[in-house]
């Protein structure tokens, strides 16, 4: 199979043409008539997303977030990024990312995570489709320890309070702050996304509405399952590998 077929089918599922205008999705790297063997999912190309790829004589990388995301000007191979983009092209590995657009779309990383949860999906709270949500009648500490356990979070980050009781959900993988308002005009009782601000926080709060903070990495690496399950649908021979372990990994001393 070639690279080419391969992008074909991801483009039907998962058009670039959903994605943003301040988005990079698709071709990243590529020889479009290069035989796929064996292919890599992850969420960003990394080190230790290069290193395995060499070790398992991977030929394409399928990245969520897209390698090329700010402009480059020049390549330096004594620069972390371009020693990164340099050692693939030597390597002979290909790259191609899907991100706002498999974002918006039905079975996209919204809904991959709200699924999670197990609590139903209501449909999309936005008009671009980012955010899922959902109805239940549950206290927050309740769901609040049930996502600790699905996600296997050591410690849960949260705000707000426990004894609330939650009718409405909503969530957004990777970062969702800029929804904040929409969320509370929405009267949701619980956000779930990543990467929020102090102003975010603070205007959720004074909202009464609790939220959760999975982390961008950790409300998003589900949907490389989704990625993988489509492209083996389609090539069940090429050979496919996730990489999970989550490279920005909190630590405290």
């Amino acid at each position: 199979m070639i690279l080419k077929n391969i992008i074909e089918v991801f483009q039907q599922r998962y058009s670039e043409f959903l994605q943003e205008d301040w988005d990079n999705s698709g071709i990243q790297i590529a020889d479009l008539n290069k035989k796929i063997f064996k292919v890599l999912f992850v969420i960003d190309i990394t080190k230790e997303a290069l290193e395995f790829s060499i070790d398992h004589n991977i030929d394409l990388i399928v990245s969520h977030h897209p390698l090329f995301f700010t402009s480059l000007k020049s390549l330096n191979a004594s620069e972390g990024k371009s020693k990164l983009i340099l050692s693939l092209i030597r390597n002979n590995i290909d790259v191609y990312s899907m991100h706002t657009n498999i974002d918006k779309v039905r079975d996209g990383v919204s809904d991959e995570l709200l699924n999670m949860l197990d609590y139903g999906n209501k449909g999309s709270l936005d008009e671009e489709g980012f955010l899922r949500f959902t109805e239940v009648n549950h206290s927050f500490e309740k769901i609040a320890l049930e996502i600790k356990e699905k996600f296997h979070q050591d410690r849960l980050l949260y705000y707000g309070k426990l004894d609330h009781s939650v009718n409405k959900i909503a969530v957004c993988g990777g970062s969702g702050g800029s929804f904040i308002n929409l969320c509370i005009e929405k009267g949701i009782d619980l956000y779930i996304t990543g990467d929020l601000k102090h102003h975010d926080i603070e205007a959720a709060l004074l909202n009464n509405m609790n939220l959760i903070d999975l982390g961008h990495f950790d409300s998003e690496v589900h949907i490389l399952e989704r990625m993988k399950e489509e492209l083996q649908s389609h090539f069940p021979e090429i050979q496919s590998y996730i990489l999970k372990s989550n490279p920005y990994e909190r630590k405290y001393l």
